[in-house]
């Protein structure tokens, strides 16, 4: 849907026990909010971005994450 997006990890993480930290980019002059879904995978992670004061929205976001591979 949007402002979800499901990220798929190029190289699999050894298990789900891994951290992530990301930043959605300012869309058109909105402040912009990326939340990480709680469940996430060893091949991928959930994300959605949302409008500061506002419903989910596709905007860019930089993502990274950390953990053994």
């Amino acid at each position: 849907g949007v402002g979800s997006i499901t990220v798929t990890w190029d190289r699999d993480f050894a298990n789900a026990n891994y951290s992530m930290a990301g930043i959605a980019d300012n869309a058109g002059g909105n402040d912009m909010v990326l939340g990480i879904a709680n469940a996430w995978l060893a091949a991928s992670a959930v994300v959605a971005v949302f409008a500061h004061a506002g419903p989910r929205t596709d905007a860019p976001f930089s993502l990274i994450a950390v953990g053994d591979q």
